[in-house]
């Protein structure tokens, strides 16, 4: 049975691999980029153009889509707040989900920096979703959590495998922060030896891993840190009392980015 073009049932070459023909695709192709130079034109994906994607495109399409417009949005710059909230209303008109969209890496960190220039204060973070209490200080507040282990640094200076730039961002006075650019992932493991394993809390006045049971608790307050490098991987540590070094891994580079960024924030108003 021959096999036909869904869009004009025009009947497709014997061995195509396409559900529509060439001139059918060069039409769609063409809808495609017109929807797509709107959106950046307009700032909006009207119900209609986001039926018609849907309709069109499989999910990896719809992705690009979305890429492409972020792309378009970043072009060596930060993220605004109204265009974080139109990549959000992208993201939900094309049926994506945060993982998608890469939400952790590519727009977390931009809520933080927007925040922190808005405000010239850290957001404050909730930590229910980890299940459990800690006691935090007198004026203490959370500003972000993610799990983590704990490795003692038995080198000076860690390996490390490829890596990343990224663009650079005045947070406040004095203070820049360059967002997505760290150094790759470390490669000397046998020089790092797991000491524990939990959430890792950045508050005002420490960082502060909450173990999982059968491991300990560790607390390295802020005007203890003497230098901090983020990798892909993780974030190494030094504190200037011992010069004890520390390597907290983190298997999400959003996270990293977050941190990164607070103890960027904080670390200018230790005393």
């Amino acid at each position: 049975m021959a096999k036909l073009c869904k869009e004009c049932s025009k009947k497709l070459p014997q061995f195509s691999h396409s559900l529509v023909c060439e001139d059918c695709s060069k039409i769609i192709t063409e809808k495609y980029e017109e929807i797509k130079n709107e959106t950046l034109e307009k700032f909006v994906l009207d119900k209609k153009q986001a039926g018609y994607l849907k309709d069109k495109f499989e999910k990896d399409m719809l992705i690009k889509f979305y890429d492409e417009i972020y792309g378009k949005l970043l072009s060596g710059k930060e993220i605004s707040k109204n265009e974080i909230e139109f990549l959000l209303k992208i993201k939900d008109s094309l049926g994506l989900s945060v993982e998608d969209i890469g939400f952790d890496e590519r727009i977390k960190p931009y809520i933080y920096i927007n925040f922190i220039k808005g405000k010239n204060e850290l957001p404050k973070f909730k930590l229910d979703a980890f299940g459990f209490n800690i006691i935090l200080k007198e004026d203490e507040k959370v500003h972000f959590a993610y799990a983590a282990t704990a490795k003692e640094i038995k080198i000076k200076n860690l390996g490390y495998s490829g890596g990343r730039s990224g663009v650079s961002f005045k947070i406040i006075k004095d203070a820049r922060y360059s967002a997505g650019t760290h150094k790759g992932i470390t490669v000397d493991e046998d020089k790092l030896l797991q000491t524990s394993k939990g959430v890792l809390i950045i508050t005002g006045k420490r960082l502060l891993l909450s173990p999982l049971p059968g491991n300990r608790p560790l607390s390295i307050p802020l005007d203890s840190i003497l230098t901090y490098q983020g990798y892909q991987n993780g974030i190494e540590i030094y504190k200037e009392d011992t010069k004890r070094g520390f390597f907290f891994e983190i298997d999400n580079i959003g996270a990293v980015e977050i941190f990164g960024l607070c103890l960027s924030f904080l670390l200018l108003g230790v005393s």
